[in-house]
């Protein structure tokens, strides 16, 4: 008496035999069009972009990042903001090599920054919160308890796409895409604002934030050169981190 198995024909077999492979795992979201995004901010050096968190004058009263080094002080807090600016050296670089004409079509002005003297980080795209190519005021002086801090950054469900009108701190846009719209502002207001979670082993997405790291200290002087609050403000840096190589925007 032939077996189950040997009264299966070779199609039959092929077929009872084939398994499905697993569905891919995403990177960062399984929605595919954040996951599209978040992969381009993978590359924002390549295009002679960095992201920095500002450091103004109103820091030097109680900051924490004038209490220790800054890679150990905005490990232990939870979401800052930022703004992706060229790199004046490496966006020369870039534009001279580069054979993505959205890269030279860019405006040459420098992209301001919240204040003139700014940690640069090197962020992990899972981190990313949100992208704005405008201020929009984020919340960080909510607190925890109750969720107050949480219900800001989702906002009240409303679909308008700005946060301040209501809408979440959550929309995520590829560099070039807030680079090109924050080029279009205001001269003296086009600074972006990208909100990072900067506390490790949290999922804002698919995969859990990992280490921000900060690469050094960056200052624009301007035409009049630093103000006396803005050098005491590098000074300080410089003497809490005196590994991080300094630059000038």
């Amino acid at each position: 008496m032939r077996s189950k198995f040997e009264a299966l024909s070779v199609a039959e077999s092929k077929t009872a035999f084939t398994f499905k492979p697993a569905a891919v795992c995403p990177k960062y979201s399984f929605d595919k069009h954040v996951e599209k995004k978040l992969r381009k901010w993978e590359r924002i050096s390549e295009m002679g972009f960095c992201l920095v968190h500002a450091v103004g004058e109103h820091a030097l009263y109680g900051s924490g990042l004038f209490q220790g080094r800054a890679q150990e002080i905005l490990s232990g807090w939870d979401v800052i903001s930022t703004s992706l600016i060229r790199r004046t050296r490496t966006w020369t670089q870039v534009n001279i090599r580069s054979q993505n004409p959205k890269i030279s079509r860019l405006p040459m002005r420098p992209m301001r920054m919240y204040a003139n003297v700014a940690l640069i980080l090197q962020v992990p795209p899972e981190n990313i919160l949100g992208t704005f190519p405008e201020d929009v005021y984020f919340p960080t002086h909510e607190p925890a308890k109750d969720y107050k801090f949480a219900q800001a950054i989702l906002g009240d469900g409303s679909t308008t796409t700005h946060p301040v009108m209501g809408g979440a701190f959550t929309k995520i846009e590829s560099p070039l895409t807030i680079m090109e719209k924050t080029s279009r502002g205001k001269p003296k207001e086009n600074y972006n604002e990208i909100l990072v979670v900067t506390r490790p082993h949290v999922r804002v997405h698919f995969s859990e934030t990992k280490k921000v790291e900060v690469k050094g200290i960056i200052y624009t002087a301007g035409s009049t050169g630093l103000s006396r609050s803005d050098a005491e403000v590098l000074q300080r840096l410089r003497e809490l981190n005196p590994d991080l190589p300094v630059e000038e925007a």
